[in-house]
């Protein structure tokens, strides 16, 4: 199970229909959420970019089937899911990267070059 960050950005649509029937529309996420088996820590309103931001834990499958349901019902635009890991599991994984950073070859400068000439 990971932890999540998702931002969801409202329709014009929707901000309309919020006004003519003001609710708490976090309800209706746990709702959802609870039934795909997610756990919702926070449900928070960004004013400066109008878009609902939460903080949950599930998998990546429950979190997909969320994204799907929520846009299907047209009130988002747009929906981004952030992963999330603590920087306890962010050494491990450098350490264990660290391992690997040898086998990767980076294009040179030379070969960067020669691509955008090619455009």
């Amino acid at each position: 199970m990971g932890t999540y960050l998702i931002k969801a950005k409202y329709t014009a649509e929707a901000f309309k229909g919020m006004l003519e029937s003001p609710s708490d529309r976090a309800g209706a996420y746990r709702e959802l959420a609870d039934a795909v088996g997610i756990e919702v820590r926070e449900i928070f309103f960004s004013l400066s970019s109008s878009e609902i931001v939460i903080l949950a834990d599930g998998d990546k499958e429950q979190m997909a089937i969320s994204e799907l349901v929520t846009m299907a019902g047209g009130s988002f635009s747009q929906i981004d899911t952030l992963e999330l890991i603590n920087t306890g599991d962010l050494e491990a994984l450098t350490r264990k990267a660290a391992d690997f950073a040898s086998v990767y070859k980076p294009p040179t400068m030379d070969e960067i070059d020669r691509v955008l000439l090619d455009e």
